[in-house]
């Protein structure tokens, strides 16, 4: 699940997830950048795999499902330990960054243990 969250960025190159929340024009046009070059990873595969991707990858979009949650922290905490790492090196553009990514984390935190409960569910199927 976690690869095919992340194969149309193998195309489109990883778009910063601040770009993608502040402004709901760019999401969209980005969200269907990633779908279109899915369509075209995936055309070379044999039909019924194709479609098993694509639903998959559905699910990783999905607000409410475990599988998106999951990801979405994920991004959330490699964003957070990229830009720590790059303030610690001395790079001060990445302090917005990294504000944002602990208010994201936050977030799931406040989700308390169902982001952990949904993790385990995960993991275990």
């Amino acid at each position: 699940m976690a690869l095919i969250h992340d194969l149309p960025e193998s195309i489109s190159s990883d778009i910063p997830t601040t770009v993608k929340r502040e402004d709901p024009n760019m999401k969209k046009a980005i969200d269907n950048l990633e779908e279109r070059v899915l369509l075209r990873l995936t055309s070379i595969l044999p039909a019924y795999m194709s479609k098993q991707i694509i639903e998959k990858y559905g699910l990783t979009k999905e607000t409410d499902a475990v599988e998106g949650k999951v990801l979405r922290l994920a991004d959330a905490l490699e964003a957070g330990i990229y830009a720590k790492c790059e303030s610690e090196m001395g790079n001060t553009n990445m302090k917005e960054v990294l504000k944002n990514s602990l208010r994201w984390i936050e977030e799931f935190r406040n989700e308390g243990g169902n982001i952990i409960d949904a993790f385990a569910k995960v993991v275990k199927e």
